[in-house]
């Protein structure tokens, strides 16, 4: 990614998925989105941040083409210069009076998708044996994956996802999670996901975007941006962690403690399977580096 320096300067443009060159989004009073530069990198979990009114949303509808910038531009690095782009923008679309599998079907009718792919999508989401059960009476887990499943009909090559975790509990997050890293080790999907839940995305991000005023002030990789964060995590799970981490592993009340240091991309990919609930690292958390980013000066 790139922002306003690139921190891979070393790729091509066929390591990237896409690029933006200046995005802004004007309205009278307002604007929402302020000279957008950045690249991105296929096959990735992207994490992008910033508060309530930063302009998240606003970059994530001109992506998906729901609005237009005021100026600037994109370009995708695919041979035919588009992108198959699935979307959740605030809440997933579905009927919810009509099963998983009838929400499907009628999803690839209208988008003139061959329908012999909707028992397969039923199995990568989980919904398999949801039956007739109407949607309405799902899980908020389960809606959520429903909207996965119909965003993911198209065989898309980049999923943007907002706020995918709101309202869900702890083991529907757990759930949650798991699939999308799956889905994108599997299917090689470039996930972009946004959310207020920064312990989570700490747990499933490979790269972070952060968001300010409309303004993009920091492009990171999860690597660098952990690497001095401390020396010590501390953590909540389901799991009995024990067996991951032998004789290095200290209890102190519900937490479990570890001492670095860490090669953090594996660290966390063995915390990721755990059920971690509650992350913290050293005295400084994505939270505080958050806000020294956004608020105390800090840039690319």
């Amino acid at each position: 990614m790139a922002a306003e320096a690139d921190v891979f300067t070393e790729k091509t443009d066929t390591e990237f998925l896409f690029s933006t060159e200046g995005i802004t989004k004007k309205y009278k009073l307002t604007t929402a989105n302020d000279g957008i530069s950045v690249s991105v990198p296929r096959g990735r979990i992207i994490g992008f941040v910033g508060e309530n009114g930063s302009g998240k949303t606003t970059f994530l509808r001109l992506l998906t083409g729901l609005s237009y910038p005021t100026s600037g531009s994109f370009k995708f690095h695919t041979e035919s210069g588009k992108c198959r782009i699935g979307a959740i923008v605030e809440t997933p679309a579905y009927h919810p009076s009509m099963s998983a599998e009838d929400n499907l079907r009628f999803q690839a009718k209208l988008c003139g998708i061959d329908e012999s792919k909707v028992p397969e999508m039923l199995k990568t989401v989980g919904l398999q044996d949801t039956g007739k059960k109407k949607a309405r009476f799902f899980s908020l887990g389960m809606r959520q994956r429903l909207g996965i499943g119909i965003a993911l009909l198209s065989d898309p090559e980049l999923l943007i996802l907002d706020e995918p975790t709101n309202g869900l509990d702890p083991q529907g997050i757990i759930e949650l999670r798991e699939f999308l890293k799956q889905l994108c080790r599997v299917k090689k999907i470039t996930l972009m996901i946004s959310s207020h839940i920064l312990s989570e995305l700490s747990l499933l991000a490979d790269d972070y975007l952060f968001i300010h005023k409309g303004k993009l002030v920091k492009s990171i990789s999860a690597e660098d941006l952990f690497r001095d964060m401390g020396k010590q995590i501390r953590f909540r799970c389901e799991e009995d962690p024990s067996g991951v981490f032998p004789g290095v592993l200290q209890k102190n009340g519900e937490w479990y403690v570890l001492s670095g240091p860490f090669d953090y991309p594996s660290l966390l990919e063995k915390l990721s399977k755990l059920g971690v609930t509650d992350l913290e690292t050293g005295t400084e958390t994505l939270e505080t580096r958050y806000m020294s980013i956004i608020y105390g000066g800090e840039r690319a």
